[in-house]
């Protein structure tokens, strides 16, 4: 009897990762994307999961409640809200346990991205007064409609009646206001996908005498 109690405080916990970094590759639209992260309690106690801290709001972690028992596996889950956020995304997360280690996990999210600008600036010079053209295109969504597009700022036009067709808008403006004076604008694209949700995208406009 003496033997087994002294041998009580000598068993360790040790909760192993399957992996260190979850990767996720949600559909486009989705506004709550759930994963976990794999583990099992490799030691010979229980083993709980006390402190979870992620380093992005956007990221929510679950503490589960339960202590795993030796040889146990489980995961941790995690709620991920992308927001209006578009392509990959990376965050930690801070695992802290019961036997006193700390586990920095990693979560990728590769986030399509619901809309890309070539080129995102148009810049004109002095005093010409040809036009630019940005083309704005919706790789995820053909369906997406044009809702409207305005110029914050006098200096620029737009040319021509804006038309977007299979998810790619062509927008030509132009320079009309003093070519010695510096200017800037930007162009707000309104649209709405198919789910019927509306964006404001932003394409910006500069000269330089």
């Amino acid at each position: 009897m003496v033997l087994s109690l002294a041998a009580t405080p000598g068993l360790l916990a040790a909760l192993a990762f399957e992996s260190a970094e979850l990767t996720l590759a949600p559909k486009p639209g989705e506004e709550e994307i759930r994963g976990g992260f794999r583990f099992k309690n490799t030691g010979d106690a229980p083993v709980r999961i006390t402190k979870v801290h992620s380093g992005c709001l956007c990221t929510v972690p679950e503490t589960p409640a339960e202590a795993v028992p030796p040889g146990g596996e489980g995961s941790l889950p995690i709620l991920y809200k992308p927001g209006q956020r578009t392509g990959r995304q990376e965050t930690v997360l801070h695992v802290e346990t019961s036997d006193g280690a700390r586990h920095a996990l990693r979560l990728v999210v590769d986030l399509p991205v619901r809309v890309s600008f070539a080129p995102r600036l148009l810049l004109f010079r002095g005093g010409e007064r040809e036009s630019r053209t940005a083309t704005v295109t919706f790789p995820g969504d053909s369906q997406t409609e044009l809702l409207g597009v305005t110029v914050a700022g006098a200096e620029f036009e737009i040319v021509g009646r804006p038309a977007l067709e299979q998810g790619t808008l062509k927008l030509e403006l132009r320079f009309a206001g003093d070519a010695a004076a510096t200017a800037r604008a930007t162009a707000r694209i309104r649209t709405r996908d198919s789910a019927g949700a509306e964006h404001t995208d932003v394409l910006y406009l500069r000269h330089t005498p």
